[in-house]
Parts: C-alpha cells; sequence; structure tokens
C-alpha cells in the first residue's frame, strides 16, 4: 500500500516545519508527501526550499489560492498513493500516527478513517484557546467509547487536519464540496455514510493540534 501524505498550507511558514520534521520520524516512513501552497504571501515557498529533509519524495506544489476544500482536493490530483493521509499545515504527528492509519486500511478496506486534533492544555494563553481545547476534549472523550469501530450517524465525525481514505474512494465521492467554506469535511462524511461508507475512528490515529489561532481569524475563516 503506497501513502501519500497531503498537507494544505496558507502563510503557514511559522508552523509546518513542525509537521514535517513529525513526519520523519515515522515508525511507518510516508511513500510520498505533497505539500499545496495555497496562495500563501508569507515566505512558505522559499523556506522548504532552503530546507533539507529525509522524506522519501516530498512534492511542494504552489498554487494560487483557492480554498479549503479546492486545495485538498488538487493535492489529491497530485498525488500517487492508493491511500491518501490528510494532515493540515499546524499538527504534529505522533510517532506511529502513519502506521495507524495503514494498519486499519490493511484491515477494513474502502473505509475512512479519522484521528483527532489534540490540543495540548499548555497551549492556551487566551480565552478563546481555552474554548478551543475544552471542545477538542469534549470530542474525544465522547470519540473514545467508539474507538476502532465504525461511527453511527448521530456520533458522526472527521477531521480534514487528520484523515486518510483509498484514493479510489475519495475520486468515487468526487472529493470536498468545493462550494463550502466550512464543514466541508463533515460533508463529506455524510456522503460517505449515505452511500453505504464506514467512517471510523481511532485514537492510535490522534496527532497534535498547535493551535495559534485567535477568535477573530476563526470568524473571519468562515
Amino acid at each position: 500500500m503506497k501513502t501519500t501524505v497531503i498537507i494544505p498550507t496558507y502563510n503557514g511558514a511559522h508552523k509546518i516545519l513542525f509537521a514535517l520534521r513529525s513526519l520523519e520520524s515515522q515508525t511507518r516512513p510516508p511513500d510520498e508527501v505533497v505539500v499545496i501552497i495555497d496562495g500563501s504571501s508569507d515566505h512558505t515557498h522559499a523556506l522548504l526550499g532552503n530546507e533539507s529533509f529525509s522524506l522519501k519524495d516530498l512534492k511542494i506544489i504552489n498554487q494560487e489560492n483557492t480554498g479549503r476544500a479546492r486545495v485538498r482536493n488538487n493535492g489529491a490530483l497530485h498525488a500517487t498513493g492508493d491511500l491518501l493521509v490528510f494532515m493540515d499545515d499546524d499538527m504534529v504527528a505522533r510517532n506511529n500516527w502513519l502506521q495507524a492509519h495503514v494498519e486499519h486500511h490493511e484491515a477494513n478496506p474502502l473505509t475512512i478513517l479519522t484521528g483527532s486534533a489534540l490540543v495540548p492544555e499548555t497551549a492556551a494563553d487566551a480565552d478563546y484557546q481555552k474554548f478551543k481545547i475544552f471542545l477538542s476534549y469534549k470530542w474525544t472523550a465522547r470519540l473514545k467509547q467508539y474507538d476502532r469501530q465504525p461511527l453511527p450517524k448521530d456520533a458522526l465525525f472527521l477531521s480534514a487536519a487528520n484523515f486518510s481514505i483509498p484514493k479510489l474512494l475519495f475520486t468515487n465521492l468526487n472529493g470536498f464540496d468545493a462550494s463550502l467554506n466550512d464543514v466541508e469535511d463533515y460533508d463529506l462524511a455524510l456522503r460517505a455514510l449515505a452511500q453505504s461508507t464506514l467512517v471510523y475512528y481511532s485514537a492510535a490515529a490522534d496527532a497534535w493540534h498547535k493551535e495559534t489561532a485567535t477568535c477573530a481569524q476563526a470568524i473571519k475563516r468562515t
């Protein structure tokens, strides 16, 4: 099974190196990493061009800004792997993160696996960030009862920041809905479920989320 990790980034020069370095220390290294720079105005492209990585096959693609759904779809188009693993630029993967995704799909073909995005409690320096941490742990606590099981519709969850899907399945679902500015991940999960595709959660696939957005930035995003 060939894996492609897809990382969309927008003005992420201050955080993307943490994500890429965490991929270098995986127990099961990725076969390919595709970084899609979504019309950034910062120095992300120059930064990545000047860094050295031990990753097997790193592709850096610079494009005009298209938004969250389209940039991920474009990453999938450039991927050559059988398994697409989506990871945001502010995520830090634990050493066995990719192994957990791969082992799931070896045992459960043509399904979707999501991990959660854990925010360290020490990361909060504002009320909004404390609230985000509260929500993160609230959702994770709810998901624990379904660990390594299919999620029922009333507990359906999918984090675009941390999930994996066979490329064939992603293509058959027509990827993310590019008309959406938010909840595009939940929409994908709903459409998958409507086609009888199971969505699983695994705590082993959880990863750390280096949350830095302010309340104003979160509002602007929507």
